[in-house]
């Protein structure tokens, strides 16, 4: 028993050399250029601009865990190799490119954010996330690609969830690549989608020819949301509250119920913290909250008194088919 748990341990502790080793093929981009079949070592160290033994050491590490595989001289794809090459519509490049960087580096503050209760991000970076990525728009285009290849099924589960066709129109506040009202209006030919989000979002989002096809049905408002929202009779705020503290998720509330149409809807959409010591992605990417954002993620009766501080109140909870729970909240 002690033998089992030390070696469950170390093995949790090395887990980030493999990350690191991941995040590194993607950086070096070898499974595009091992797009067209197995090269000889040599070869793909020049391509890669390599020195031939490390990247030697590199695959051969990489092939313990199934990403990549060294066979007679040769480097070749696995099935999960392939998931690294950029050129894929639906790579994970984008997820790989940004934990590597961006995260890795703010997680070493993790033990800085848990003893002073601030998020790390800002020490490493000189600047809070969002700004971060409106600063440095080729990282803002890969979070935004990475956030759209994490939640394609994620979307899927709310859209099959929640009956939207009830809705006039839906504002998705804070709605980044507008992932959710692609899915919104693509299920439901009556509904009118806005997007609200930041200026340098929005900016991004007007030049993007899928959101030019939908014809009147869509539309791109830059602004604030604690201090104004537009008009709606159905909110979706997917991911938005876990990324701040109270104070300001409770101020964001408030601003959809000063602006909602009478019998609005709220859908906060997150996933729940549960009180077990159950395996639990949402306990996971709280640390990221915390780190980041200085935000968390949060359990039901949180988000109820969330709700309730800002002047609504939950008529329901949807559990979908995905890890990710619908709040629906109304003015109280």
């Amino acid at each position: 028993m002690e033998t089992h748990a030390k070696n469950l341990l170390v093995q949790l502790a090395l887990a980030g050399v493999v990350s690191h080793a991941i995040s590194c093929a993607a950086e070096l981009e070898l499974a595009d250029l091992l797009g067209d079949g197995p090269l000889d070592l040599e070869e793909l160290a020049v391509l890669a601009s390599c020195s031939p033994s490390h990247l030697h050491r590199l695959l051969r590490a990489l092939s313990t865990v199934g990403v990549f595989a060294l066979v007679d001289g040769k480097v070749a794809l696995t099935p999960a190799a392939q998931w690294l090459r950029r050129k894929n519509a639906d790579s994970l490049w984008p997820l790989v490119s940004f934990f590597g960087k961006e995260m890795n580096s703010a997680l070493a503050t993790l033990p800085v954010t848990v003893r002073t209760g601030q998020a790390g991000w800002n020490s490493v970076f000189s600047s809070p996330f969002w700004q971060y990525l409106d600063e440095h728009p080729e990282r803002g285009q890969a979070f935004d690609a990475m956030m759209s290849g994490l939640c394609e099924q994620e979307v899927d589960a709310i859209v099959t969830a929640y009956d939207f066709s009830r809705a006039e129109t839906v504002v998705d506040l804070g709605g980044g690549n507008g992932s959710v009202l692609h899915a919104v209006l693509r299920r439901n030919p009556d509904v009118v989608g806005v997007l609200f989000d930041s200026p340098k979002v929005v900016e991004r989002l007007r030049e993007n020819a899928a959101v030019r096809a939908w014809n009147g049905r869509w539309r791109c408002i830059a602004g604030s949301f604690f201090d104004s929202a537009p008009t709606a009779d159905l909110y979706v705020l997917r991911h938005v509250l876990h990324d701040w503290p109270d104070t300001s998720a409770r101020r964001i509330l408030e601003t959809c119920r000063a602006h909602c149409a009478p019998a609005a809807h709220i859908l906060v959409i997150e996933h729940l913290v549960e009180n077990d010591n159950a395996p639990s992605r949402a306990k996971w990417m709280d640390l990221g909250m915390m780190v980041n954002f200085g935000g968390q993620e949060r359990t039901f009766a949180e988000y109820s008194a969330l709700c309730a501080a800002a002047g609504l109140q939950v008529s329901r909870v949807i559990k979908t088919k995905d890890a990710i729970s619908i709040i629906e909240a109304e003015p109280s």
